[in-house]
């Protein structure tokens, strides 16, 4: 007898339906109760509280957990999955900056329209810093949005714009990276007896992809994780015996992790608690 027992624990946790980059609606009352920010805002970031920002006046509030079990009505009416992409025309600055964020008028035709008509639409934006002329940038289309909310119903038709810019895109070539030089570290899963089906699994694969790119995009959302040194990642040498990715395109600004923000990776003994493959 070793006197050792193992134990499994299970919990049961609520967690608000609000995600980074969902498009959230709310009252007239409760947005008023937030210091008189628009009913229809961005969530910039997701922490402790919800941070959400009114893009057409770079209001910034948070929304506490206290706060939004008191007012259930809000919630998020589009997410990345209904993100589409748009082509940047021109850029007009036009009033304030706050921190990265910066109000302008944006010019953006949608990217399916581009070579076949002039249809462009002109958009308040807080991505005035980081957009420029013939970027692409991912955005809701409310024109064509499948948006079933009353509360979003119920908002005055003119508040309501026609797109709303998120963030800056990237070619999908240059995103679709074969190998990153870090990588992350998750402590080991029991999945159980039942094996995941294909769609589900696919389904994780995406949302872990999505994670990344957010990481590569984001500094502040960086500086909560550990990226660790990829040892196994190979890069090639190039005309100048310069070490490159081979993905890498010459004139694409895609967001990559600096190496002086990965951390070495090292495992005491020859084994480690955690699993040296990348979470999924």
């Amino acid at each position: 007898h070793t006197a050792t027992a193992n134990f499994k624990f299970t919990y049961a946790v609520e967690l608000i339906p609000i995600c980074k980059d969902d498009l959230v609606v709310m009252p007239r009352k409760t947005a008023n109760s937030l210091g008189h920010i628009s009913p229809l805002v961005l969530c910039a970031r997701v922490g402790s509280a919800v941070h959400v920002i009114d893009f057409k006046t770079l209001q910034i509030t948070e929304i506490s957990g206290l706060t939004y079990w008191r007012h259930e009505d809000i919630t998020p009416i589009c997410s990345m999955r209904d993100l589409k992409k748009f082509y940047v025309v021109d850029v007009e600055l036009v009033g304030p900056r706050f921190g990265k964020y910066a109000l302008a008028d944006v010019t953006v035709q949608r990217l399916s329209d581009v070579g076949k008509n002039d249809n462009v639409i002109i958009v308040r934006s807080h991505l005035g810093n980081i957009l420029n002329f013939g970027d692409l940038v991912q955005g809701y289309d409310l024109q064509t949005a499948n948006i079933n909310s009353d509360t979003f119903d119920k908002l005055n038709p003119d508040d309501v714009p026609s797109v709303v810019l998120v963030k800056k895109g990237y070619a999908e070539r240059r995103r679709k990276r074969k190998q990153r030089n870090w990588k992350l570290k998750s402590l080991n899963k029991d999945d159980g007896d039942l094996v995941p089906k294909k769609q589900e699994e696919e389904r994780k694969v995406a949302d872990f992809e999505a994670f990344l790119r957010d990481l590569e995009e984001d500094p502040e959302l960086r500086q909560g994780v550990n990226l660790y040194h990829d040892s196994n990642f190979v890069a090639r040498p190039d005309a100048g015996n310069a070490m490159v990715d081979d993905d890498d395109e010459e004139g694409d600004d895609a967001p990559e992790v600096p190496l002086e923000e990965l951390l070495n990776d090292l495992a005491i003994g020859g084994d480690s608690d955690v699993d040296d493959e990348m979470a999924e």
